[in-house]
Formats: structure tokens, C-alpha cells, sequence
């Protein structure tokens, strides 16, 4: 089994909590429409569901799924939100954020985990409660359809700005930051990982021409006996290729489901990258029990050679999260010797 860009449906759906940022929705400055309606002004705004009318200076935001954690970063105006997951908290570096995320109204989605915030079952009852002047949908594009998106606009404007492949965070987070009007606090953000990242391309520009990167993980439907092989554009190797990390393969595949038996395929890799917790335990436990303990894994010519990049903060969908990553997989890369 594998998970391809054209099919990103199936690993958008399957996993927990994903390129250059593309051009946020509309405001004034970029040709959206701006009117007076009573006392509130709107502006027009480019969402997966089209153009929409929403509130200049929104002030009372509920966030559904993956546009929670880059509005809490940004400070936007929430008041409401879909359940975010421990693992989810964990990959937002900020006590103040985490106090921000238990202070909301939860915003009941199903118990699925086939989504970041649960699944698409959403209590729009508990939504028109927290009386938003604007709803901001994170759901992954795939599942927008699963959603009554005229009962939620009945209630106040709504945008879809969920992801289509994992590396669209930079994208959700953006739209997000806009559409709640706290773009300035993400770009801030934005700008000092820009930075940082190209400051660690180029540090490591010899380190990384002609090496072969593999990347290795597992997921909660990943089946026993298996591992995935992440290549370009995946969850835990979009932020690594902004410091020019490249992993080659895959075709239009970002993930594969590859037997254990084959985990010698793994031999043409100079490195490997592994996704940790912040504490540096390994993400999934089970990735550490099933794949890493064995034989097969510990003749692995880069395990013997010591090559193994553990770094957290690999799934982060803030540039928050994302930061902390590039500060970490710069320490894993210092001293690497792939020669």
C-alpha cells in the first residue's frame, strides 16, 4: 500500500495530524472587495468553498480541526474549537499556547481519528453557542463534503482552508492567520523560520550534496509488520527538504507501506531520519519496539555508521513548531560525517 499526491485523501484521512506558502485568501490589497453592511465591514475572502464574504476585524473566531493550532499561535480571536489532541499540544512549543487551547469552548467532532480535531461529526448546536462572527474549517479538503457547510454559513461566515497533502500547513496556517486577521503575528513567524532555514541550507550545503536521505516512521494504520518509507512532500520530510535535505523515490508517492522483509531497501541510504517527541523518545512507540530493536534495522549501513537523525517537532503545522525542528535537526546535522 502506498499514499500518492493524486491519492492524498487516503493519508490525509488515515493520519493524526503537513513547499513555498501559496498566496493567502483576499484582502483589500490583493483585489478582494470590500462593503459596508449595517456596522460591520466585510471583505471578500478565496476559500476551498469559494469566495466568501467575511468580517474585516473578525473578534469572535471558532476554529475547526487543523486551523486551530496556527490560530492559537498567531493569537487570533477564538473562542470555540474542535478537540485538539495531546500530540497535537506537543507540537506547539508554548505553555501560553497550550493555557489558550484548554481555555476554549470544545466544539465536539466524533471520536475518528481519521482527522486532526476528531472526526466530522460536528456539534453545530455548540457552534452557534459560541456565537463567532467566523468559522474557520481546517478540515482536510478530501472530507469538506462530510460537512453542512450552509448550516455552519447560517450561523456566520465560514471558510474551508483544509490541507490537500501534508506539507499544506504553511497554506492552512496562512489563510487561517488571514481570514481572522492576525497575519502580521504569523508572518513574523513565517519570516524568522525563512530565514533560519535558509541560513542552515546553506550552512549545510556540503553535508547534504549527492547524500541520500531515507526517512522511516510508522502511523496508527500502519500494519504490523510493516513500516513507511517517507519520501518528498510527507509529514515528516517537508521541513528537513527546506534545509535541502533531499529523499529520493517514491514517484508521486510521499509514503509507502513496506514490509519489514524489505527493510533493506533502506541500505542505499547515507542517513536516516527518524521522527522523536520533544523529549527525544521515539514518535511512535511501536516504531522503536517493531522496527529499530531488530536485527534487520541494526545492520542497516547507516545505523552502523551512527547515522541516524532523530528529530522532533517533524509534524509541526506552526511555524512555531516548525522552528524548534530546524533548531533540532541543526544539531543532528553538525558533526554528521556521510563521507
Amino acid at each position: 500500500m502506498s499514499f500518492s499526491r493524486s491519492s492524498a485523501s487516503r493519508i490525509l484521512a488515515t493520519v493524526a495530524l503537513g513547499a513555498l506558502a501559496l498566496t493567502a485568501g483576499c484582502s483589500n490589497s490583493d483585489g478582494g472587495a470590500s462593503s459596508e453592511s449595517g456596522s460591520s465591514e466585510t471583505r471578500s475572502f478565496e476559500a476551498n468553498n469559494g469566495t466568501i464574504d467575511i468580517p474585516v476585524e473578525p473578534k469572535q473566531v471558532v476554529s475547526l480541526a487543523r486551523a486551530t493550532p496556527p490560530l492559537v499561535v498567531a493569537e487570533a480571536p477564538l473562542v470555540a474549537t474542535t478537540p485538539v489532541s495531546p500530540d497535537e499540544k506537543g507540537l506547539i512549543p508554548s505553555d501560553e499556547a497550550s493555557t489558550t487551547i484548554d481555555s476554549l469552548d470544545v466544539i465536539e467532532s466524533g471520536s475518528a481519528k481519521t482527522n486532526a480535531g476528531g472526526g466530522t461529526e460536528i456539534d453545530y448546536e455548540a457552534i452557534a453557542a459560541a456565537e463567532p462572527d467566523l468559522i474557520v474549517s481546517g478540515f482536510p479538503a478530501p472530507v469538506e463534503g462530510d460537512i453542512d457547510e450552509e448550516r455552519l454559513q447560517e450561523i456566520a461566515p465560514t471558510v474551508f482552508i483544509g490541507p490537500k497533502i501534508p506539507s499544506e500547513w504553511r497554506e492552512v496556517g496562512e489563510k487561517a492567520a488571514d481570514a481572522a486577521g492576525v497575519a502580521d503575528n504569523f508572518d513574523k513567524l513565517k519570516g524568522e523560520y525563512d530565514d533560519k532555514a535558509a541560513e542552515l541550507k546553506k550552512k549545510y550545503a556540503e553535508t547534504t550534496k549527492g547524500a541520500t536521505f531515507a526517512a522511516a516512521t510508522l502511523y496508527d494504520s500502519t500494519e504490523k509488520g510493516s513500516y513507511n518509507r517517507e519520501y518528498s512532500g510527507s509529514f515528516i520530510t517537508n521541513i528537513p527538504e527546506d534545509v535541502g535535505l533531499e529523499f529520493p523515490g517514491g514517484g508521486d508517492e510521499f509514503s509507502q507501506l513496506v514490509s519489514l522483509e524489505n527493510i533493506s531497501d533502506l541500505d542505499d541510504a547515507d542517513a536516516i531520519l527518524v521522527s522523536t517527541n520533544p523529549d527525544g523518545s521515539i514518535r511512535d512507540p511501536r516504531f522503536e519496539k517493531e522496527v529499530m530493536s531488530t536485527k534487520a534495522w541494526k545492520n542497516l549501513p547507516a545505523v552502523k555508521n551512527d547515522n541516524v537523525l532523530k528529530v522532533p517537532y517533524l509534524m509541526s503545522t506552526t511555524y512555531a513548531g516548525a522552528l524548534e525542528g530546524l533548531d533540532a535537526l541543526d544539531q543532528q546535522l553538525d558533526g554528521l560525517d556521510l563521507d
